[in-house]
């Protein structure tokens, strides 16, 4: 097995995927966020959710959890074998088909192959003579955010802009300073986690 295996759910039988935990991108992590303009939190990770509250512009709250959700994930046949300078030499070959899933960073991808998920370097992205792109990935990237400050707490859709309002000033969730822990603490993930 792949040292990077690792376990992403299934959540339906049209083949959507919930990565619980993801945080896409390089360097992106949970913590101390700021935002550079005002967003709304929702009541749950739902476009037609109701609003909860607001998070205004320039304050620091806290993106305790979230998720990336594949629906679909992407899809496509390997055209050739994969590179040998990969840090990993992938198990999958020349005509396999594999699942694209969350982004790791570093043009590092997680993917599935038969019943195994793994990092790979997404070769594909330099040369797409490379594969054969069955399926398109449309991904949906939710983050549960707390102003301890108002006390608002609630739902925010990265992927539609707020990513790009955020600040360059996130505290990873096991690296905090003192301030920024007081401002993270007491999150219940577990019930985060759980929605849907």
């Amino acid at each position: 097995m792949h040292p990077q295996a690792r376990y992403i759910p299934l959540i339906n039988a049209e083949g959507a995927y919930r990565i619980t935990g993801a945080c896409p991108g390089e360097y992106c992590s949970y913590g101390a966020w700021t935002l550079n303009a005002t967003v709304t939190l929702l009541g749950r990770p739902a476009i037609d959710a109701d609003s909860v509250g607001s998070v205004p512009v320039g304050v620091e709250f806290c993106a305790d959890s979230g998720f990336v959700l594949l629906d679909p994930p992407g899809r496509l046949v390997t055209l050739t074998p994969p590179p040998p300078n990969d840090a990993y030499s992938p198990p999958f070959g020349q005509g396999d088909t594999l699942l694209i899933l969350d982004e790791q960073g570093e043009g590092y991808w997680s993917v599935r192959w038969r019943d195994t998920i793994f990092e790979t370097e997404a070769y594909w992205y330099y040369d797409s003579t490379t594969v054969h792109v069955l399926q398109k990935q449309q991904s949906f990237w939710w983050a549960h955010v707390t102003d301890r400050h108002s006390g608002a707490e609630g739902w925010l859709r990265m992927d539609t802009g707020a990513f790009h309002m955020m600040m360059r000033k996130s505290i990873p969730v096991g690296h905090r300073n003192a301030a920024s822990a007081e401002l993270c603490d007491t999150v219940d993930s577990s019930i985060k986690d759980s929605a849907p």
